[in-house]
């Protein structure tokens, strides 16, 4: 099993459920493949994205049944990531099936 950026992937794979060796690997190989450089992109803040905006249509977007498309499915920890176009932005998150969590995995401004 090989961890890709996201910028490695031409498209994203369709859901499949992992068996727990290889969802115990792809933690491992997730966990060792980040970097304090990733750390510092998840803290830095782009400029030019009118944050206030981007969460009033958000909401108005949420209210609607199909928000997102989803992505793939982690079975064994109850989550389904989501990915959904709000220009200029894209969105991953991940919406846990039980518990009333949700989770922002990227936030990134279309180029």
């Amino acid at each position: 099993m090989r961890i890709l950026r996201p910028e490695e992937v031409d498209k994203w794979p369709g859901p499949r459920e992992l068996t727990p060796e290889e969802l115990r690997e792809a933690y491992a190989l997730a966990k060792a493949s980040f970097t304090a450089e990733d750390l510092q992109r998840c803290m830095e803040v782009e400029e030019g994205v009118p944050m206030e905006d981007f969460l009033e249509e958000l909401e108005e977007v949420q209210q609607k049944a199909n928000f997102g498309e989803p992505l793939f499915h982690l079975r064994a920890l109850k989550l389904m990531v989501y990915q959904v176009v709000i220009l200029p932005v894209v969105v991953i998150y991940v919406v846990h099936e039980e518990k009333p969590l949700v989770f922002l995995k990227s936030v990134k401004l279309l180029s």
